[in-house]
């Protein structure tokens, strides 16, 4: 073995007295080179260190709770209870649970304009999907087409903008990329044509690249000219970094004040849809294009990693069309008086358990603003509607988008807006629907539903304006004022909506379902046998890395279901029966859906 390994066995690394010599050699300069942490066989001592930290954790969380088991098996009151739960469970008819049956809505008469629900239902049964899926996606993108510029004036102290944030939760080989695809097709074609003019008028995208590139090396450069020559003796021992920060500060805010005269004035080509998910590129595209920018995405990963964890302060206050005003490290400061982003994704309903069941995006308000539908009901693709949902988006669909982008759409970030007045009938109508989502709100005291039952009279107001949109396509849309059926169109998609929400916050409903698939699927891959029906909640966190507590929460959903029993012993190990059918349904078809679907 390398001897630099032997140099790393027998220091204390929280003691730096005893570092090796070569760390404060003038030629291991700060921070740009360090021997040190470069050597591999260091660094695999470090990560063997930890592993093995890690790994007798484990242990000796496994044997304090085999401990407390053994405990509950050698004591005969324990062991009677359980025998006796067992006997229970094994005397009802155990459920098996799928994901297309958690959510109940009542079929009610069709009141959406004809043509708009033909277009839905031929484009649903290609795909194989529900209809009202469709229609859900299709309002999204007639929001999309109207980029922002018209908001709801419904009273004095009382307006709402168009924009609409949708998530359609569907499972793995639902086609989903080719779904967006079809919708998307008239936008990326009508992209394409101002692109060309864009290059007609003279303009040259390389100049704004040019540009940003230009910043990043005077970042760059700035960074090196107060860093190069400085050690690690200097920085740590005579307390100078907070002046070099400062410096460094002050300098780049120069270069920003230079620079951004010029990158403002550069106009890039104009672009519909956000392709890039960081702060900066999501600043850059609202900025030129109006303001306004939408997201339409089918991978789990932009939606989580990218979307979210990045840009949700500009999520929320572009769905209000609140003011920003902030200022990026290389991009330099963007204002924008009256922001817009409107957003359809696709996801899997693990990630969507995620996002929902996560206590940070619904005290934030973000996820009550993200509306969901589960469309988890596959159907046999229609192969003879293709034709027909070919010449409805040919004909029907397409020309609508493209009239409303060709009006609303502009590069001007000073662009006016337009105010889009509403009928008296139809401004009862949904104040109406305010007052009695009131009482459903107080009886969800304390929960995220509440809040999203609070906000759903809004968002019945801007499905309304794209039911409106899609008829008056071709004409002037804000000049002509939301109609009675429009509202009520509007709250009739949101009643059936509001089954979907209640099932994305219930801690018993998806982030429930979703982990019971998930504890299933770790059963079914150990052995059989008697030991195998009864466990510890510890075995299955260790089987599946699953939260004790919502371990817990998906238990009781299995339990629901006559598939296990639970009993809890104060002061020792929780147990968890198994009913003694629940390995023959391993090999039932629909259980097995459960498992190839997730």
């Amino acid at each position: 073995m390398n001897n630099s390994m032997n140099n790393f066995t027998n220091f204390n690394l929280n003691n730096q007295n005893e570092l090796p010599q070569n760390i404060n050699n003038p030629n291991n300069q700060y921070p740009f080179n360090n021997v040190y942490f470069n050597d591999p066989y260091f660094r695999q001592n470090l990560a063997m260190m930890d592993s093995s930290t890690k790994i007798i954790n484990i242990i000796n969380k496994h044997n304090e709770a085999q401990k407390k088991y053994s405990n509950i098996q050698d004591d005969n009151y324990w062991k009677e209870i359980i025998t006796t739960k067992q006997i229970e469970l094994n005397q009802r008819e155990p459920y098996i649970f799928l994901p297309n049956n958690q959510i109940r809505v009542e079929q009610e008469e069709n009141p959406f304009p004809p043509l708009l629900y033909t277009l839905a239902n031929s484009i649903a049964q290609v795909f194989g999907m529900e209809d009202e899926a469709a229609l859900f996606a299709l309002l999204h993108f007639f929001t999309i087409a109207v980029h922002g510029r018209v908001h709801i004036q419904l009273d004095n102290t009382w307006s709402e903008t168009m924009e609409s944030y949708g998530v359609i939760i569907r499972r793995s080989g639902g086609r989903k990329t080719e779904f967006l695809r079809q919708l998307k097709l008239p936008f990326i074609e009508l992209q394409s044509e101002l692109r060309k003019e864009w290059l007609l008028e003279g303009h040259d995208d390389r100049v704004f690249k040019d540009m940003k590139r230009i910043q990043r090396h005077f970042s760059t450069e700035i960074q090196k000219k107060y860093l190069s020559f400085i050690n690690y003796d200097e920085i740590m021992h005579q307390n100078i970094i907070g002046g070099i920060l400062n410096n460094i500060e002050k300098e780049l805010l120069d270069m920003y004040l230079q620079t951004d005269k010029n990158i403002h004035s550069t106009q890039p080509a104009p672009t519909l849809f956000l392709t890039e998910a960081t702060p900066k590129a999501l600043l850059i595209d609202m900025f030129h294009n109006g303001g306004y920018i939408a997201s339409v995405n089918s991978e789990n990963t932009f939606f989580k990693k990218s979307f979210l964890d990045k840009i949700t302060s500009y999520l929320l206050a572009a769905h209000d069309g609140e003011y920003i005003d902030d200022r990026t490290k290389t991009a330099g400061s963007y204002v924008i008086d009256s922001p817009g982003i409107s957003m359809l994704h696709m996801i899997q309903p693990h990630i969507a358990s995620m996002f929902y069941g996560n206590s940070i995006y619904s005290d934030i308000g973000l996820s009550q603003r993200c509306i969901p539908f589960f469309s988890l009901e596959y159907f046999e693709p229609n192969v003879n509607m293709q034709r027909q949902m070919q010449e409805l988006l040919t004909f029907e669909y397409a020309p609508r988008i493209q009239a409303l982008v060709k009006r609303y759409f502009s590069q001007d970030i000073n662009a006016p807006k337009f105010k889009l007045q509403i009928d008296q009938d139809a401004y009862n109508l949904i104040k109406e629907y305010e007052d009695n989502n009131l009482s459903i709100a107080r009886e969800n005291s304390f929960s995220p539903y509440e809040s999203y039952i609070r906000k759903s009279h809004g968002q019945a107001i801007r499905y309304a304006a794209a039911i409106h949109a899609f008829i008056h396509a071709k004409e002037a849309m804000h000049e002509i004022p939301l109609s009675y059926d429009d509202v009520f169109c509007g709250i009739s998609l949101m009643k059936t909506l509001s089954k979907h929400a209640y099932y994305a916050f219930d801690t018993s409903g998806l982030q429930s379902h979703e982990n019971a698939v998930n504890i299933v699927k770790a059963l079914l891959r150990r052995s059989n046998g008697a030991e195998s029906y009864i466990m510890t909640v510890s075995d299955i966190n260790r089987m599946t890395h699953i939260k004790n507590n919502d371990i817990e929460n998906a238990l009781m959903f299995l339990t629901k279901n006559n598939l296990c029993e639970i009993v809890r012993c104060p002061r020792r190990a929780t147990v968890v029966i198994l009913h003694n059918m629940f390995y023959e349904l391993s090999n039932d078809k629909e259980w097995q859906s459960i498992i190839n679907k997730s």
